[in-house]
């Protein structure tokens, strides 16, 4: 009787057909360990911290969240305000810092609206040669109200960006190349965001209205 080339040898095999032929099944294989609650969680800390580098000096990599240096050195960068951006800086670089207004995915693109003072923005994570697919991740998971840092080239749009104020950042937007945290948000969702006080207020002939339609 010839032997199967998946056992290591003829004895291996001759002792496994003899069980098949008594009614005996190949053995098993074992299952994974079940983990516990506190190992899930150790987990996917390891998983995030994957995903989300942390960086003792902006000069450590292109994205990642900047641990506090309390004045240890100086980058001696200089930052854009947001009111200084206009078009003429079409295809130059930039450093803005503000908080992120608004974090949204539409396909292999983020898209997030940075605020600073009454002033809006919009910024486009995409990979493409000078940008790894790990970058647009990180920008995904970018928690709202989390003060960051990025450098970016300017770039003027077709179409007005009704979300960025004033008007004058309607038609540019920053396409990413770097991008750190610098005070991140660690709740999923805050009891209040600027979002909310945006909203228009609702008045009683809008509830009798909205009433009315259900």
């Amino acid at each position: 009787e010839e032997y199967d080339e998946e056992y290591e040898d003829e004895e291996e095999y001759f002792e496994m057909s003899n069980q098949q032929k008594q009614g005996k099944s190949k053995p098993k294989k074992q299952k994974k360990k079940k983990l516990s609650k506190a190992e899930r969680i150790a987990l996917r800390q390891q998983q995030q911290a994957k995903s989300k580098p942390q960086l003792k000096h902006p000069d450590d990599g292109d994205y990642g969240d900047l641990i506090f240096n309390q004045s240890q050195y100086k980058t001696n960068r200089v930052w854009t305000d947001l009111r200084e951006l206009s078009g003429d800086l079409d295809g130059k670089d930039v450093l803005i810092r503000g908080r992120a207004d608004t974090v949204r995915k539409v396909g292999g693109r983020v898209f997030m609206l940075i605020r600073r003072s009454f002033c809006k923005v919009q910024v486009v994570a995409e990979a493409n040669d000078n940008t790894p697919k790990q970058l647009v991740k990180y920008c995904e998971k970018i928690k709202s109200e989390s003060i960051v840092d990025i450098v970016g080239t300017v770039k003027l749009t077709k179409e007005k960006i009704a979300t960025a104020t004033p008007d004058s950042l309607q038609l540019i937007e920053i396409v990413v190349k770097k991008i750190y945290v610098v005070a991140g948000v660690e709740a999923n969702q805050l009891p209040f965001e600027i979002t909310d006080a945006s909203r228009p207020e609702q008045t009683d002939n809008d509830e009798n209205e909205n009433e009315s339609k259900d």
